[in-house]
């Protein structure tokens, strides 16, 4: 076994186990707070991955794109769109239901990209 890269993965581990203690305070102590910061950074996240999809399909060649990943893009950018100012209200629990349904939706191409690409990748072969 190699010692070097057990240390690394111990040192890892530590630090991965303070900051995950770390946030379970912050969370406890801040629960509400918390939870605008990380449906913020949710939001964030989804419209950074769709433009990220939709970049990765402008610059792929143009025999080997996948529709389905454009598709996820623009779906992702919507949400994005439709996410923002449901978080800046209030009512943010009465558009919880919505959120998740929307969520559940765009989850369905995502999924056929995947799938798609490990075909793609294993010749046709999944």
């Amino acid at each position: 076994m190699n010692t070097a890269s057990n240390k690394v993965s111990k040192v890892g581990g530590i630090i991965t186990a303070i900051c995950l203690i770390l946030l379970g305070i912050l969370i406890f102590t801040f629960p509400i707070g918390s939870m605008v910061l990380s449906t913020w950074l949710f939001t964030a996240g989804v419209g950074i991955y769709g433009l990220f999809h939709i970049l990765a399909y402008v610059k792929t060649p143009a025999g080997l794109r996948n529709g389905w990943q454009l598709a996820g893009g623009i779906m992702a950018i919507i949400l994005f769109f439709i996410m923002l100012p449901v978080y800046g209200e209030i009512k943010f629990f009465s558009n919880l239901g919505v959120i998740m349904f929307l969520l559940a939706f765009y989850s369905i191409p995502n999924g056929v990209t995947t799938l798609t690409s490990l075909g793609h990748l294993g010749h046709g072969r999944l």
